[in-house]
């Protein structure tokens, strides 16, 4: 299962130590200079994720950009991998996106300053969608794992435009006068 049914949802909110908060899942780090929504395997949070819900509905070309930071410069040191992946709906199974999968967002030990952009485009069958979800997902990395942030996420699009409308292709001197409906001759007797 892709966890968002069986899992409950769990965000630990207003934190401000990344380096010694040590409990894995998600967090939001609203008590540090810039502050973000984080992301960390543990053992009890083995693939956690911060999960973004969509309309695309009249829209093509869907870009998403995003800033992964690391946020942990204590002596830990994970190769901490960080995965963009999609789904139109809610109950088919996540497609990761290759061109997005960062190995490792992470520096150390001791250093908190990798910092790396991401801007990727939706698959078509994302587009013109009422509801889309792409997530951000970790692991349980070797070792003690490092909080990484998800910051400056946007979300962009064309819209799709309509198909013009057919015009005629009749032309002026083209037009017909309407036919009469024959008369029968009781009706010509009549008048």
């Amino acid at each position: 299962l892709d966890g968002t049914i069986t899992t409950s949802v769990s965000v630990f909110a207003n934190q401000s130590k990344p380096n010694s908060f040590r409990s894995g899942g998600v967090a939001e780090f609203d008590g540090i200079g810039d502050g973000v929504v984080a992301i960390k395997g543990s053992a009890s949070a083995s693939a956690p994720f911060l999960l973004l819900n969509l309309n695309t509905s009249g829209k093509k070309n869907i870009g998403v950009g995003y800033k992964l930071r690391d946020l942990d410069s204590s002596v830990n040191n994970a190769v901490q991998p960080v995965a963009f992946q999609y789904r139109v709906g809610t109950n088919s199974n996540f497609i990761d996106i290759p061109a997005a999968y960062i190995a490792d967002a992470t520096t150390g030990p001791n250093l908190a300053t990798e910092v790396t952009p991401v801007v990727i485009l939706l698959p078509a069958e994302a587009w013109g969608q009422p509801h889309v979800q792409v997530r951000w997902i970790t692991c349980n990395a070797e070792g003690n794992d490092e909080w990484v942030g998800i910051d400056d996420i946007a979300v962009v699009a064309d819209d799709v435009t309509p198909a013009p409308a057919t015009a005629s292709t009749a032309t002026p001197g083209d037009s017909k006068p309407p036919v009469q409906p024959a008369r029968s001759p009781k009706d010509a007797g009549s008048r």
